[in-house]
């Protein structure tokens, strides 16, 4: 029981970065199609 609470936890953690990531990059991605 406690290992798969954990599992679920580490793949909540993983798309909690993931997101961030995707976030990060689509603002860079905007950065570069319209220069300011």
């Amino acid at each position: 029981m406690k290992h798969h609470t954990s599992k679920l936890w580490l793949r909540q953690e993983a798309e909690k970065y993931i997101i961030k990531d995707f976030q990060g990059r689509r603002k860079e991605l905007e950065k570069y199609r319209k220069p300011s």
